[in-house]
């Protein structure tokens, strides 16, 4: 007895047909097997990626670490703490908004992470990048007011201030001229 071939066969009332997934997938460019052609991220945008998100896990790493075992408050007592603890902690030293400075901190170390991911192919992940540079102009440009305004905050302009504007300007300028060359590499059609 000879079956009948499968595609002779109707699905039962109720049942899905099979797809001719030979023909869909390759037509979705996200998943298709064609090779694409993305720009090659130079290893040093790479690493100033990575230093960034360094960066932002061990200094918000530490931060968290500090106030969660109470070393801030061990801190304050010695000479040398006490001027650490000014130049990195915002209002009083002897603590009060620990609760904020765990939610920011948590925030950057999960950033600095994401960072290190996205330098494994920074074009692909433009937006996020991007987004990184803006989020941190304002978040150092508030500070940067707030040193210049606000009594007794001062000192941060050479501490947590400037350190920011520092690891900012270094990747900025690595990233921003790299992402303006791709942009006009890809209008021109030479990436397509």
């Amino acid at each position: 007895m000879r079956l009948p071939s499968p595609r002779a066969r109707r699905p039962r009332a109720g049942a899905l047909a099979p797809n001719d997934l030979t023909r869909t997938l390759p037509a979705m460019s996200s998943i298709s097997s064609r090779p694409h052609k993305r720009p090659l991220a130079s290893p040093w945008l790479s690493l100033v990626i990575r230093l960034l998100g360094v960066s932002f896990v061990l200094f918000f790493g530490a931060a968290i670490v500090t106030i969660l075992l109470g070393i801030d408050h061990r801190a304050a007592g010695d000479p040398i703490g006490l001027l650490v603890l000014r130049l990195v902690r915002w209002g009083s030293v002897h603590g009060g908004g620990e609760h904020y400075e765990l939610m920011i901190s948590t925030v950057y170390v999960v950033w600095g992470a994401f960072l290190w991911k996205a330098a494994d192919a920074p074009f692909e992940h433009a937006l996020f990048l991007d987004f990184t540079v803006v989020a941190n102009v304002a978040h150092f440009g508030l500070m940067f007011v707030q040193g210049l305004t606000m009594p007794g905050e001062h000192l941060h302009l050479v501490g947590d201030v400037a350190l920011g504007w520092l690891a900012l300007a270094l990747f900025a300028a690595t990233w921003l001229p790299a992402r303006g060359n791709t942009r006009k590499r890809h209008t021109a059609g030479v990436d397509r």
